[in-house]
């Protein structure tokens, strides 16, 4: 069966994206890029927003270095604006290019309530092991405050991606563009995650 070659949970705070990332990565056997985690990694501690950079550089390289292997490459992050999706469409449509073929990605949406993904945030231990020690709902609230959805346009322009809508609290995922060929892909999401 034919797997994409990088699968991106993005959404707010709270949303569920790093619990279906780990899910994916757990299934294709491969490491989860996630800032937090990669917070920890790199020896730190608490989240600071200096710290960013140093952080989603590491991610960035690790990324590159994966799909020009020829690795599946599972990644959580907010990317809740354009400005940081298209760094991910530059990347897969320039390593297809190098490549001489076409990579593919996903990107799933996570979404939920804004009341259930401040609850979970207010939930987090800061000892989970996955998160930094932030447990402030308001966490959500400015992540939102950036927030540009996914367009028609958005996804048309970017013909190497399919794009799904995970309602993390209902258990629905909707289907917004699916790229020829990668059907069964994401009904193995849709297990996975379902």
């Amino acid at each position: 069966m034919k797997r994409f070659n990088l699968y991106l949970t993005i959404g707010n705070p709270g949303s569920g994206k790093t619990t279906a990332a780990r899910k994916l990565a757990e299934r294709f056997d491969v490491s989860l890029l996630d800032p937090d985690l990669m917070r920890r990694e790199l020896g730190l501690r608490d989240y600071d927003p200096k710290d960013t950079p140093r952080v989603m550089g590491e991610i960035f390289r690790r990324k590159i270095a994966a799909l020009n292997s020829g690795q599946i490459v599972v990644l959580a992050t907010p990317y809740v604006r354009i400005q940081s999706r298209e760094q991910s469409y530059r990347l897969i449509t320039d390593i297809s290019s190098q490549l001489a073929q076409d990579l593919t990605a996903v990107i799933i949406s996570c979404e939920c309530p804004e009341e259930l993904a401040k609850c979970r945030i207010q939930r987090r231990a800061s000892g989970d092991g996955l998160h930094c020690a932030t447990n402030d709902p308001r966490k959500w609230d400015n992540i939102n405050a950036q927030k540009n959805p996914i367009s028609k346009e958005e996804r048309a322009a970017n013909p190497l991606f399919s794009y799904l809508e995970y309602n993390t609290e209902e258990q629905i995922i909707r289907r917004l563009a699916v790229r020829s060929g990668m059907e069964e892909a994401v009904d193995e999401i849709e297990a996975l995650l379902l």
